[in-house]
């Protein structure tokens, strides 16, 4: 079972990762895919875990993308984080 839950999970990045693919909400995949009703909370468990391994992630509209500025996006992040911290250590010493 786990290696057809991997093996589901390659396809579908696979799918995301293709120049041609257009971003879907959840049901749109599983009309493509041609995935059951009574199987779509498989589909989401898939989804949910490649949105936790940071490759795909939920858009504002609820449509699936690939995360192409995961790690980028953190390192801004923390570089943003510093620039705070720095700024509130040079108020601290002013005052």
């Amino acid at each position: 079972m786990d290696q057809t839950f991997e093996k589901r999970k390659k396809v579908i990045y696979d799918f995301i990762c293709d120049d041609f693919y257009v971003p879907m909400k959840l049901k749109e995949l599983a009309i493509l895919l041609q995935v059951p009703k009574e199987q779509r909370n498989e589909l989401k468990k898939v989804m949910d875990s490649l949105e936790s391994e940071g490759k795909v992630r939920v858009s504002s509209k609820g449509k699936y993308v690939k995360n192409n500025n995961y790690k980028k996006y953190s390192k801004d992040n923390n570089v943003e984080q510093e620039k705070r911290k720095s700024l509130y250590d040079i108020m601290e010493l002013a005052s």
